[in-house]
């Protein structure tokens, strides 16, 4: 059987890897519900030695997650069934509201611990203690949940879904700060909620980093202020969970705080930092250890080249591991930080070791002895499998210990392509070939986000895999602003949105058509998010490609800088329009439409507050305006990513449609529900 759409949609989905305190495993898998509407979830305990089959603890439906695993072995789900303290024929004050439901580590019915009319969205247990904290959100000036579900019912009976907003940022990605607020709740034994950190505004972000001390005494969060003129920084504090009182332990000026992570004595916490970009500068992020007494805090690897992510910390709390970005992969790392944790003056930084080189590791988990490493590890052309690994031996090749069957053999193959610019810079991209063929195979070329990233790990929104299934080879180029290649990669295209990056594009893409089974002839260009402002910039600077896809991309800097949902990111590396209208100006793809004679299809999702949806219609509206070819794939219900099992299939069929028209001279085939 060939790898189609409809197959590629029933492929399981990894996520959410937990390990409990007893030493079970467990992974999220997910896959379309039987009307194919939306993902649903299955838990599954894993066989830590691999010997046993997984075994299925909850679902199969949407709106499931494994949020924790509790200290007696039970795990902490999260679930959209319907709150069993619901009075009959009450109307729901939110629709799908997620609570917090707790499965028994021997097995059976799981029992309903606590709710809220918004749902619960992420939740921390004490390791030692069990003290419990959940997020969830509720109106500006309601002091409890049945004043919050009142409002909501009231709103709802009015008919009004209107949003006021008083502050910045008022929108995060896909979600406006409104109408409700996000604020950290403390459960009690009961299963009610004690509120931790009252009307916070938005200082608790959509993807809050949050982290709870063994005792469960102290909550550590990232935490949002705003400084004024659209600028917020993010502190790191610590919250007596008895009192509410929070104090702060880290606010430097020019510098985010990004994750935490309490060590296992509850005396540090491993922080992820960024250091702010400016008009000349790249950010550069960072890994800290903090004291939780004093909040002293010391820098771990200072010369460690990459940007370390996703800190965790070993049972012994000697040693960290993290991943990052380097020549196309995402490995494992692990440092030494005994000596910093010891509190020793001057002793000298540990380098990190690499734990595996090749592939993308995520959801580092370890054995509680402290025996293994537990993660999910991707490639560039395999889905996410959960893996083990010796938390010792440098650069291992990881044991496979559950990967989801697939229903087919994936076709393509996947190679490297290397060149340099013409500064003398190293270049390397991803190239997936299709299965051999007697002509040569059309290339797409995928400029990637970001743009600070890189083509490390399986995608599954941008799946190169489909592409390679209808005869197209994929190049997946990392060029300047990517990561994982030093700061040097950075600062050749800092300043230079659509200089350094499209040359290096470019120079991968004419390696790469060197090889006599590419077809220089009949290439394309597809990109979404910086990779759509890739795609905007090189329709109006070259004609080479038969026709070019833009997803949720940047067409006029000047007018994304006002409705992104983060402008004072932004102008920290655009700097201030008065002051450099000249960057605006000169980086801006509108500024040189007159050039594009490229077919183009847009796409673009009403609810993306990162490039709204405003960059997707401008671009579409010049095009026609200048009678350019193009097609716009307008989606209502979807934001900056393509999520849903209908729109992602309908969004894959436009887009192949649109290629294999263009680069392969098929007749164009509008998609049926379009």
């Amino acid at each position: 059987m060939a790898l189609d759409l409809d197959t590629y949609l029933t492929f399981p989905r990894l996520s959410g890897l937990r390990v409990a305190p007893g030493g079970r495993l467990v992974v999220q898998s997910a896959s379309p519900d039987p009307d194919g509407a939306a993902f649903a979830t299955e838990v599954l305990e894993l066989d830590p030695a691999g010997a046993r089959e997984p075994r299925r603890l909850a679902g199969r439906r949407p709106g499931l997650a494994a949020a924790a695993l509790a200290p007696d072995g039970g795990l902490l789900l999260t679930d959209r069934r319907p709150d069993p303290e619901a009075a009959p024929g009450e109307p729901a004050a939110t629709d799908e509201a997620a609570a917090l439901w707790h499965l028994p580590a021997g097995g059976g019915e799981a029992r309903f611990v606590a709710g809220t009319p918004a749902g619960i969205t992420a939740v921390r247990v004490a390791a030692d203690a069990g003290t419990t904290v959940v997020l969830s959100e509720i109106f500006p000036g309601t002091d409890t949940f049945e004043a919050d579900r009142a409002k909501a019912i009231a709103r709802k009976k009015a008919g009004t879904s209107a949003l006021l907003f008083e502050g910045y940022p008022y929108r995060y990605w896909d979600s406006p700060n409104a109408p409700r607020a996000r604020r950290l709740f403390v459960v009690r034994p009961d299963g009610s909620l004690r509120d931790l950190t009252g009307d916070s505004g938005t200082a608790l972000v959509a993807d809050l980093s949050f982290d709870i001390t063994p005792d469960g005494r102290t909550v550590l969060a990232i935490w949002q202020v705003e400084v004024g003129k659209a600028r917020c920084e993010r502190t790191l504090v610590a919250i007596d969970v008895e009192t509410g009182e929070r104090r702060t332990l880290l606010n430097e000026p020019d510098t985010f705080e990004l994750d935490v992570v309490c060590s296992p004595d509850g005396r540090h916490a491993a922080v992820t930092r960024m250091r702010l970009p400016t008009t000349d500068r790249p950010w550069d992020i960072q890994l800290w250890l903090v004291s939780l007494a004093d909040g002293s805090a010391r820098h771990v690897a200072p010369d460690f080249g990459q940007f370390p992510l996703s800190p965790q910390w070993t049972p012994d709390g000697r040693a960290l591991l993290f991943t990052a970005d380097e020549n196309g992969r995402c490995p494992l790392f692990r440092v030494e930080v005994g000596a910093e944790v010891d509190g020793e003056v001057g002793a000298a930084a540990a380098a990190p070791i690499r734990l595996c080189a090749d592939g993308a590791v995520t959801d580092l988990q370890c054995a509680p002895d402290g025996s293994a490493i537990y993660a999910l590890r991707s490639t560039m052309a395999t889905p996410p499998e959960v893996v083990v690994l010796d938390p010792h031996a440098p650069d291992q090749t990881p044991k496979v210990l559950h990967a989801a069957a697939l229903p087919v053999e994936l076709p393509g193959l996947l190679q490297e392509v290397h060149t340099t610019a013409d500064d003398g810079t190293a270049l390397r991209a991803w190239l997936i070939t299709p299965a051999p063929a007697e002509s040569p195979a059309p290339l797409v070329v995928l400029p990637h986000g970001g743009p600070v990233l890189s083509w490390s790990a399986w995608s599954w929104r941008w799946q190169p895999q489909l592409f390679a299934a209808r005869g197209y080879a994929v190049l997946l180029p990392d060029p300047a602003l990517s990561t994982g290649y030093g700061r040097t990669m950075l600062e050749r295209g800092w300043q230079e949105w659509g200089g350094r990056p499209y040359t290096d594009l470019l120079a991968l893409t004419d390696a790469a058509l060197e090889r006599p089974d590419l077809d220089a002839t009949r290439t394309a260009v597809a990109g979404a998010s910086y990779g759509g402002y890739l795609t905007n910039w090189i329709i109006g600077h070259a004609d080479r490609f038969r026709c070019a896809v833009s997803h949720a991309g940047i067409w006029d800097l000047r007018s994304f800088r006002p409705t992104t949902d983060d402008l004072g990111e932004w102008e920290m590396w655009f700097g201030d329009p008065a002051k450099y209208p000249e960057f605006y100006t000169q980086w801006s793809p509108s500024t040189h439409v007159e050039r594009v004679t490229t077919p183009t299809l847009v796409t673009h999702g009403e609810l993306d507050y990162r490039c709204p949806v405003s960059e997707g219609l401008a671009l579409y509206g010049e095009l026609q305006a200048h009678d350019v070819e193009s097609a716009l794939l307008y989606l209502p219900d979807e934001g900056h990513w393509v999520l849903k099992p209908g729109n992602v299939k309908v969004w894959y069929e436009t887009v192949l449609a649109w290629l294999d028209h263009h680069v392969l001279d098929e007749p164009w085939q509008r998609p049926d529900l379009v």
